[in-house]
């Protein structure tokens, strides 16, 4: 093997590119195959490899060539390797190391040249298995093991004959699953050893709960811990010096430093204890097919000491570096078997302990009492405001949620500097975590990555160190001071203009107090408006880093749009959402729940706070581009759900209401949302928007238009203008009556004076703008107002950049400003489109968000790099002119000289018609209220700040010293009250006093950069639970104590404490909210024949047969073809009755003469295919794969019965084989494909009426179903005869009624969860069984599965338990299946469902098959229902609807224990069948007959 892997590692790399010339340097031949960054250390190791062999020279840095080397082209070494295979996998010494090789080099070029991460060959799915049986199964390792448990248990027994102290203690450090334990715990039993104590010990829990399960009942003095050598025994909570021996098999060289581990295990010994350990001693070629691929094969520090090209260390090495740590007596028990490669090396301890002294963790100071917490170590942690800084803090946040979330525990139980092990991180959820960690960074991680760097302070630095230039472009902006205004022509609150007197029509229109929105190269309402100032474009190619736009290559690259950061970021457990949850909704709800969150809090309150006043929620949003391949009702694609769950999750009682009226959503939503509030059905209003771009499918159709600009230019209202472009955003804001603001003491943003919304009705054609409409839209927004248009100083155009909407508009608009007086005010008219692109549905609220801005700095903005205006858009005769450089807004005053408030229009129309215009204003009343109101001497106060975690408080501080650093002094009692009593109180809290916001930002400041002067002034905890009662009477006692009580978890009643002074609330940075990658695998809509990826067999030998069949029954169990063994029944591999019905459709449609009696699931694969060649061979075509015939019968006409709940068809087959008429039975869509399910009653209908037309054109039709399959049966029996088609009879199998369901539950049908349970323990029911003492044994209890799993986690054990119960299907087969089934089940959507009449009721012979028994579930509920669901149809009439509207309806009593076992159940079977086969009897439809 190891010439042939020498030639292969040759010519691979020739065939890169790497040695086609002699000369070469070595970075040169590298960069010529073109291998990946960190591939050098292996590559140098390939170098000296062939050096040795003689395949090349080194002389002065370059590589020489032999000419003479004849080069084996890859094909030739391919066959070589085939014809060498069988005696490989005959050696057991080779065979699993064979596999490994194998797999890593027909991976190889992908591999060396980054396409495809080793790590994700060698651990395929997250699996160590490839690689640990390399090892595992190797015989010179169970050799090793053997000589290791002799030598120790020789050892142990001369320590005990002198002695009669107590028992043995051994410590193994890296005990994994046990391979070595398992061979010194046996010979430690047979020996018949005085063992106190074995130590099993391994940086991963997993491994201890196996140990526990597989070796605790024999030893029962085997304990447990977890341990990372390469860190001080003692602070992992070992004692030192009290081990007798300490076994490590293969796990030291493992580290970074192998001197400092060995110090860490002589401090377990005691004086005279001995090390044992199992170690490779030599480096091979096979290392460069395996490890040497991956970066932690390199990662030592020490290679002096290593084995050259390995971090393995020689007998000698070992033996020169253990003297040299005071080891003594060393011994080789196995010298004789050194050139294995492989050396048990034991060695003796003299007592002497090295070990780092334990350095206390710095921690900031925090309110007595307080408990301690190990995430203290994290919120400590010292972060200033540098780059570098900043980029560790951000990317340790995100590890920590993602470590928080995979392993299900607080964010605050995990320190930076406590390994990952001690948590419970096991191989597999680390291999998981690194796949999301590195999904959400945006980065290529390593799956390995928490093997080499287990803490959190670890793993941010070998991040930040690997990855810095890259995540540097996706850091979330440090905010900044604000920049200087520009001249601002507002009065200057130290001279006293003027004041003007609201009227009380002023006081009648609405505030917006709160606001908050995000756009492109924006994160928050400020940075937006330096864009919108600074005039910068944010027009891009789509994100090819983006999930959503990962796959599409060179179509999108050619495509220009604004797009936001982080689209698919969202802190789910903020919400309390799971993160599967998370997951499945759409992103527009993640980021607009986000966002209404962050207006609320600009306003200065709680949310939990809105819930005390009716509070609407008016969305604009549309249809997402987002679906999850396994949808479930949190994934529904209404976008009505956005403004719902919003509603929901913030507990709002209020219209909750979502808007499409496509570009003019927005206005609309904001326009609806105060009519509500006028109308008394809420007091206030969230108004949101959002607007996301997830693929090239919106661009096509606006394209063909002529409305995109191929550049991505925007220039509204300019010659060469060519078409917008397509952009995302989101905002929201807080809106209520301008008097109720006042009397809150709110902040208020601007006023909206007015709205007017109008459809133009028929115009020059449905999508050209309609001038009668904006006109009218205009004039109602006006006399909303009270304003005349021309008291506005600006307009925000909609601006479409194309000349027949621009025209249209500026006409519009033009009409209310006429002027041929060339002195009158000026209006001027601007557009956000040429800095962002067009926000579609939320462009309204870009508009209202930068003008309110705009409003509120005194600046009219520019429309960016304006040009020449187009030759044929005039604004002669207007007021009307274009903004093309920053102005200072205009001042107005009355007749009296007080100041006018800023005004401004705001125009938006839909490509449908519907047009929208907001009239705006300043409020001048608030800031002279405002000026009154401050104090110059504001004094002492207590500020607060809390989080949910240490990053996000530590996040929350910064943001805040930035905005003290540019607040207005006299403003600080109002900073620190709106903190107070407008922000929720979290777990995570800090506190102190001061007396001005100089003196607070240098303390937040001294706080984050761990100042121990400005820490000691600081109350501060990581984790509480509020007290419930008020510990503050709120009197104005000593606030340092308020401070420390605040942070310690008691709630204080800060309205006492500001009693008697008018306190505003006012705006301030919202929450940091984490990161969290939550992008799901997105549906295809594959080809229906495409979900079996087998094809037609194109010969008709059985070479060919048995092909088909193998790569079918592969592709329907998930198993590798070569897998299958053809002489082994086919249940062995999981095939039950439910898969087997899958794949009789797709066989009997290539083998028309296929039966299906001929294929049980014991059968095997030899079995089916001998029967193949008594079958018909055709083509095959689509065919619906939901069609499946259910027995061999060829004459007459057709029957069809449609799936029930459970969504297979498989329970319909001894019904079927009754019959003498084709029987087909119709299975759920996306049951055993990968198509979604059809949502409702209705849908599913007409599809399978699709169906059953396209195999019997004409009727009459036999249609019929179990419980819901008899729904469905009757609303195809009412399409049918809609179509004018004739149905024979309709079969109801105990299916309930719309009057029935109703009753059952006032929650509607049933959950996902119990739709799971229902499934597996189907899977599970022995065919016939009735016992219950057999049933209980096979099925699973609810009660077997705690109730804490997620979703993903429920469905997965479920899967476990199946499997413990004899289900051969594999467990991640298993919760596949039931996840599609759960998604199916909830897309029936019974609850939707109106049972309508049939157009010929009496045409239809229905016969009815009902229960006697009246039960359901019955005793079987605790095995198809989770705990807490109060579903029931026990003795419930579900009939009474089908009665109803089938007057000539038949009953058949039966005689069931419950409903869900009526096709289970012999006795009522065999009524069901004789009734069926007098009803479909070949000569008749058995209408006389019954």
């Amino acid at each position: 093997m190891k010439q042939l892997l020498l030639d292969f590692l040759w010519s691979q790399l020739r065939t890169l590119g790497a040695f086609r010339e002699s000369g070469q340097t070595p970075e040169a031949a590298r960069e010529s195959a073109g291998l990946a960054p960190g591939y050098g250390p292996w590559f140098d190791e390939c170098l000296r490899i062939f050096e040795g062999a003689g395949y090349l020279d080194r002389r002065e840095g370059r590589i020489l060539l032999d000419d003479a080397r004849p080069h084996r082209p890859i094909e030739q070494l391919w066959r070589a390797w085939e014809t060498e295979k069988p005696a490989w996998q005959g050696n057991p010494d080779l065979a699993a190391t064979h596999l490994l090789v194998e797999t890593a080099l027909r991976a190889f070029p992908d591999i060396l040249g980054g396409r495809r991460p080793a790590t994700e060959v060698l651990f395929p799915g997250g699996s160590l298995e490839l690689v640990q049986n390399a090892y595992a199964t190797n015989p010179a390792s169970a050799f090793f093991n053997r000589v290791l448990a002799a030598d120790l248990v020789a050892r142990l027994r001369r320590r005990a004959q002198p002695r009669t102290a107590d028992g043995a203690r051994i410590l193994e450090i890296g005990a994994g699953t046990g391979a070595t334990s398992a061979v010194v715990l046996e010979a430690l039993r047979s020996a018949r050893l005085d063992v106190r104590e074995y130590c099993y010990t391994d940086i991963s829990r997993a491994f201890l709960h196996h140990a526990e399960r597989s070796f605790g009942a024999e030893n029962p003095w085997l304990t447990y811990g977890t341990l990372d050598i390469e860190r001080p025994v003692a602070e992992q909570g070992l004692t030192l010096g009290a081990y007798d021996a300490v076994v490590a098999a293969n796990v030291l060289h493992a580290t970074r430093d192998i001197r400092h581990t060995l110090r860490n295990a002589k401090a377990l010994l005691r004086p005279g204890g001995v090390l044992v350990l199992n170690e490779l001693t030599a480096n091979n070629l096979l290392s460069q097919f395996s490890f040497g691929l991956l970066d932690g094969w390199w990662r030592y520090e020490d290679p002096h000491l290593r084995i050259q090209g390995s971090p393995l260390l020689s007998t000698d090495n070992w033996q020169r570096v253990l003297t040299q740590e005071g080891f003594r007596a060393i011994a080789l028990p196995a010298q004789n078997a050194e050139d294995l490669g492989q050396q048990i090396i034991v060695a003796e301890s003299d007592g002497v302990v090295r070990q780092a002294a334990a350095v206390p963790r710095p921690s900031a100071p925090r309110a007595e009492p307080m408990p301690e917490s190990p995430a203290r170590a994290v919120a400590g942690h010292s972060a200033g405001s540098e780059p570098g800084d900043r980029l560790r803090v951000h990317i340790e946040a995100v590890a920590l949620d993602v470590l928080a979330e995979a392993l299900d525990i607080p964010r605050t139980r995990i320190a930076r500097d406590e390994p990952f092990s001690g948590y419970g991180l096991d191989s597999i959820f680390a291999v998981n975590v690194a796949r999301t960690l590195g999904g959400t960074l945006g980065i290529d991680l390593d799956i390995t990555v928490l093997f080499e760097h287990n803490t959190l302070a670890e793993l941010g630095e070998f991040i930040d160190s690997e990855y810095a230039e890259e995540l540097r472009e996706t850091l979330p902006p440090e905010p900044a001071p604000p920049e200087p205004a520009p001249p601002d022509p507002a009065p200057d609150p130290v001279r006293p203009r003027p004041r003007p007197e609201p009227d009380g029509a002023a006081l009648d229109g609405m505030a917006i107090v709160g606001m908050s929105a995000r756009f492109p190269g924006a994160d928050d309402v400020e940075e937006f408006w330096r864009i919108v100032e600074q005039g910068r474009r944010c027009i891009t190619a789509p994100p090819e880093k983006r999930p959503d736009w990962a796959g599409h290559g060179d179509e999108a690259a050619a495509l220009r749009g604004g797009f936001l950061d982080g689209v698919h970021e969202f802190d789910p457990l903020f919400f309390r959402m799971s993160m599967t949850e998370a997951r499945q909704v759409t992103p527009e709800l993640r980021l607009l729940l986000m966002a209404s969150w962050n207006a609320v809090e600009d306003a200065g309150y709680r949310p939990a706070e809105l819930r005390n006043r009716p509070t609407g929620v008016f969305v604009a949003t549309t249809q997402s581009e987002y679906r999850p391949a396994a949808m479930d009702l949190m994934s529904l694609p209404s976008p009505a759900m956005v403004p719902n769950r919003i509603s929901y999750l913030l507990d709002l009682n209020g219209p909750s209401e979502q808007y499409d009226t496509t570009c003019s959503s927005s206005f609309v939503a904001l326009h609806r949302a105060i009519r509500s509030i006028r109308d008394g059905e809420c007091e206030q209003a969230i108004v949101g928007g959002v607007n996301l771009v997830m693929s090239p499918a919106g661009f096509g159709g606006m394209r063909a238009a002529g409305m995109l600009s191929p550049g991505g230019d925007v220039r509204p209202f300019q010659e060469g203008a060519d078409g917008t472009a397509r952009s995302e955003g989101v905002a929201a804001v807080l809106v209520k009556p301008l008097r109720r603001a006042l009397e809150d003491g709110d902040s208020v943003h601007c006023v909206v004076r007015g709205t007017g919304v109008a459809h133009g009705g028929r115009g020059v054609s449905f999508t050209a703008p309609n001038i009668k409409g904006m006109k009218s839209a205009v004039a109602h927004a006006h006399a909303d107002a009270a304003i005349a248009p021309g008291a506005v100083d600006y307009i925000e155009t909609h601006g479409m950049s194309s000349l027949l909407a621009d025209s249209a508009e500026l006409a519009a608009l033009g009409a209310g400003h006429r002027s041929e007086d060339g002195g009158e005010h000026v209006t001027y008219l601007g557009n956000v489109k040429p800095c962002i692109g067009h926000t579609e549905v939320v462009s309204g609220l870009a508009a209202l968000v930068k003008t309110a801005q705009a409003i509120r700095h005194g600046v009219i903005p520019a429309i960016p790099g304006f040009g020449q205006p187009h030759p044929d858009l005039s604004l002669k005769g207007t007021r009307l002119r274009i903004a093309t450089r920053n102005l200072p807004w205009p001042e107005r005053t009355d007749d009296a000289g007080r100041p006018l408030p800023r005004r401004a229009g705001l125009h938006s129309f839909g490509i449908g018609g519907v047009n929208a215009y907001v009239v705006l204003e300043q409020h001048l009343a608030s800031e002279h209220l405002a000026s009154e109101n401050l104090d110059d001497d504001p004094g002492a106060q207590v500020l607060v700040l809390s989080a949910r975690s240490a990053d996000a408080l530590r996040e929350r501080a910064r943001r805040l010293t930035h905005r003290l650093a540019g607040a207005d002094p006299r403003s600080w009692a109002d900073i620190a009250y709106t903190l107070q009593v407008g922000r929720e109180a979290m777990g995570c809290r800090l506190a102190f006093v001061a007396r001005s916001t100089d003196e607070a930002a240098r303390i937040l400041g001294g706080w984050l950069d761990g100042d121990p002067d400005t820490l000691a002034r600081v109350a501060f905890t990581d984790g509480v639970d509020p007290v419930a009662e008020a510990g503050h009477d709120g009197q104005p006692t000593h606030l340092d104590d308020v401070a420390e009580q605040w942070a310690a978890g008691t709630s204080i009643d800060w309205e006492l404490m500001h009693r008697g002074a008018r306190r505003r609330r006012i705006p301030l940075p919202g929450y940091p909210f984490a990161r969290l990658m939550c992008f799901a695998e997105q549906t295809t809509q594959p080809d229906q024949t495409a979900y079996t990826g087998v094809g037609v067999p194109e010969g008709e030998g059985g070479e060919d047969r048995e092909a088909f069949v193998g790569d079918l029954v592969a592709s329907v169990l998930g198993l590798p073809r070569h897998e299958i063994d053809g002489t082994r029944s086919l249940a062995d591999y999981g095939l039950n009755s439910l898969l087997l019905v899958a794949m009789l459709g797709r066989i009997s449609s290539v083998f028309p003469g296929f039966r299906p009696e001929w294929w049980q699931p014991h059968d095997t694969l030899n079995d089916v295919v001998a029967r193949l060649s008594q079958a018909e061979t055709r083509p095959t075509r689509a065919s619906a794969p939901e069609l499946v015939r259910l027995n061999g019968a060829t004459e007459g006409r057709p029957v069809f019965w449609i799936h029930g709940a459970l969504a297979g068809v498989e329970s319909y087959r001894t019904i079927a084989g009754r019959i003498d008429r084709p029987f087909y039975g119709i299975q759920a869509r996306g049951l055993l494909t990968e198509d979604a399910p059809i949502e409702g009653v209705t849908a599913m209908a007409e599809y399978y009426t699709g169906i059953i037309r396209s195999v019997q054109p004409e009727g009459p039709y036999d249609v019929g179903g179990f419980c819901l399959g008899g729904i469905v049966a009757y609303e195809v029996t009412r399409l049918l005869q809609a179509q004018g088609q004739d149905v024979a009879s309709l079969t109801m199998v105990d299916s309930p009624d719309e009057t029935g369901l109703a009753k059952a539950n006032a929650n509607g049908f049933q959950s996902a969860r119990s739709a799971a349970l229902q499934v597996v323990n189907s899977l599970l029911w022995p065919a016939g069984e009735k016992d219950p003492e057999v049933l209980r044994a096979r099925l699973i209890h609810r009660d077997e599965i705690a109730e804490a799993l997620d979703e993903d986690a429920f469905v997965l054990r479920l899967a476990e338990l199946a499997a413990e119960r004899g289900l051969a299907m594999r467990p991640d087969r298993t919760a596949r299946f039931v996840g599609r089934n759960m998604a199916i089940q909830l897309a029936y959507r019974l609850g939707e469902h109106t049972i309508r009449p049939l157009p010929r009721p009496e045409a239809v012979v229905c016969t009815y098959f009902r229960n006697r028994r009246g039960l359901f579930l019955g005793e079987v509920e605790p095995y198809f229902q989770v705990a807490g669901e109060t579903f029931s149809l026990d003795h419930v009439n579900y009939r009474e609807d089908w009665e109803r509207e089938l007057p000539g309806l038949r009953l058949v009593e039966i005689d069931a224990a419950n409903h869900m076992t009526i096709l289970n159940d012999a006795g009522p079977l065999a009524a069901i069948e004789e009734t069926c086969l007098a009803l479909y009897a070949p000569d008749e439809i058995g209408a006389t007959r019954v």
